[in-house]
């Protein structure tokens, strides 16, 4: 079961803090100076204990409910951050920030039609928003309505000259999400050739090339961002998929294994499990299926894998708990499906 990356580019999924906003009095205005602090300085935790003794304090400001919001979009954690970020702009319906941001929990959730209908709130408040612009050609072309993207991106470069690589990387992994890879391509080489020096677009470059076979600019892409430091173990871990993708197991498996060594992630595992499990070494392949769990207990993919390698170990008991576990997961997901 190969997984390829997707990428939400820091640079370009500009999550927006403070609104400047009016403060309030006493303790609640040092709590809020607080929370501030440690999310400029990202020590999330912290900011968000204070945001919650905020949102205590002062039920009805909006900019709390943002500022909350806005730590939650970056920690991933996007439902919730819809709802701190919805109950804000109720409190505040003329705040462009807050509407934006709103937009990029949508965008994060696929909600792309929800999300152009905040970003063009965010853009009617503001109308030289170019984050919203940029933001809001990325759901145009996940929605296929590309002559509407384009005419964003333009505009978003118009009000902000020089940032288009940003956004044109970003309008690549839409293109991406999408399927439309030769697009995505075109996106991604008109960034790097703007910006030669972020290894993100290299990164998402590579991604590209491994969906549409072409692995030697794959390979070259990923090496061009393992010798830019920042690009480190993202490019250890699609240089993994790019062996994967080759049934090269042995070296994906030693790929996997340098990125893993560094930052334990629940796809790297899944990923090299699947790759021990190609070569017959079902004992290894058991062990990183468990990991995977361990570190994404919902993964009915996860089970599943692990419930064959024990079928191969022999362990029909522990196959048996596996593949009903798998099952119930995906039932799970479906009724949630259904609800939404």
């Amino acid at each position: 079961m190969r997984r390829i990356r997707q990428f939400l580019l820091g640079l370009v999924l500009c999550v927006a803090f403070l609104s400047g906003c009016t403060s309030s009095p006493g303790d609640p205005y040092k709590l809020l100076q607080e929370a501030r602090q440690a999310a400029e300085e990202g020590d999330w935790q912290q900011a968000l204990q204070k945001y919650d003794r905020l949102v205590e304090l002062s039920p009805d400001n909006g900019e709390v409910y943002n500022g909350r919001g806005a730590i939650l979009l970056e920690q991933g954690k996007y439902e919730l951050a819809q709802e701190d970020l919805e109950k804000a702009v109720e409190q505040s319906s003329d705040n462009a920030v807050y509407w934006y941001n709103l937009g990029l929990a949508r965008y994060c959730l696929n909600q792309y039609e929800e999300s152009i209908e905040a970003f063009s709130q965010a853009i009617s408040l503001n109308l030289e928003y170019a984050d919203a612009y940029g933001q809001r050609s990325a759901a145009y072309v996940c929605l296929g309505q590309y002559e509407k993207a384009e005419a964003d991106l333009e505009r978003a470069e118009n009000l902000e000259p020089g940032s288009n690589a940003a956004y044109l990387a970003l309008l690549g992994n839409a293109y991406l999400t999408v399927g439309e890879l030769e697009r995505a391509r075109t996106a991604l080489d008109q960034a790097i050739a703007i910006e030669a020096e972020n290894p993100q677009f290299y990164l998402q470059r590579a991604q590209i090339c491994i969906l549409a076979g072409d692995y030697d600019q794959a390979q070259e892409d990923c090496v061009q961002a393992i010798g830019m430091q920042d690009g480190f173990l993202t490019g250890y871990a699609l240089l993994g998929d790019l062996y994967y993708a080759q049934s090269e197991y042995e070296q994906a498996i030693a790929n996997y294994s340098v990125a893993l060594l560094e930052q334990e992630d629940y796809a790297g595992y899944l990923n090299r499990g699947s790759c021990y499990m190609a070569l017959g070494q079902y004992e290894e392949a058991e062990a990183d299926f468990t990991q995977a769990i361990l570190l994404e207990p919902s993964l009915s993919s996860a089970y599943a894998l692990r419930g064959e390698t024990r079928e191969k170990l022999g362990d029909s008991e522990g196959a048996l708990a596996d593949y009903k576990t798998a099952k119930d997961l995906l039932q799970e997901g479906e009724e949630e499906s259904g609800a939404a």
